[in-house]
């Protein structure tokens, strides 16, 4: 399926498809965020020949942009070499560009995200393929984890829920790749298990209820 790929700095997902992804600040650089401790570091990424910019949700509160361009597409060997989470993944990220700059995730990818200085990939199979070991193998910080459901099951599972919860009471906050839960998940304005029953109900229903997560959005959370 030919779908453009989450990226980032540091998700997203795709799906950057980190827990803790970057996210763009006024003077340029780009701050990450630790899942565990909360500290914040900085990078500054500059990207080259840029003519379209995309920005992507990929876990819980995590909002990464990446930018690219049809006609000049960003090579590995171009990225110089760090033994780091972000280094990692912006290889991995540019692996997936095509000749016509299009980004498309191979169909065993899960995602990634960071923990205590080290990459973890998502993969649906018990080993790591070729395509990744080649790639990566110069990383100590890159390692894989295997889950159920591919990255791409998860952002088609994203569209469907957006597309019943239309017809319905509960409006649509956002809808993302939560990585390392390996869940689609969509915030709401309502009631999450009302909204779960709604699912329940409906006869078109073509994913399973155990593949998404349902949660209240954050501007109704701080309200109440």
């Amino acid at each position: 399926m030919r779908k453009k790929i989450l990226c980032a700095a540091l998700i997203t997902a795709a799906g950057m498809l980190f827990a803790a992804c970057t996210q763009p600040s006024d003077n340029g650089s780009s701050e990450t965020s630790s899942p565990v401790t909360g500290e914040t570091q900085s990078e500054t990424v500059t990207e080259e020949s840029t003519s379209e910019t995309t920005t992507v949700t990929t876990t819980e509160a995590t909002t990464t942009t990446v930018t690219t361009t049809e006609t000049t597409a960003i090579t590995t060997e171009e990225l110089p070499f760090e033994d780091t989470p972000e280094n990692a993944y912006q290889r991995l990220l540019r692996s997936f560009v095509t000749p016509e700059g299009d980004e498309i995730a191979p169909d065993d990818y899960a995602g990634v995200y960071s923990y205590f200085g080290k990459l973890f990939v998502a993969i649906t199979t018990s080993q790591p393929s070729e395509y990744y070991t080649s790639l990566l193998e110069e990383y100590t910080c890159v390692k894989y984890t295997t889950v159920k459901y591919s990255f791409n099951e998860l952002t088609r599972v994203c569209e469907s829920a957006q597309k019943l919860f239309s017809d319905s009471e509960f409006t649509v906050s956002s809808c993302y790749v939560d990585v390392p839960i390996n869940k689609a998940a969509i915030e709401i304005n309502g009631d999450p298990k009302k909204a779960q029953n709604y699912l329940k109900g409906l006869p078109e229903l073509d994913f399973e209820l155990s593949m998404l997560e349902i949660v209240i959005a954050e501007e109704e959370t701080q309200v109440s």
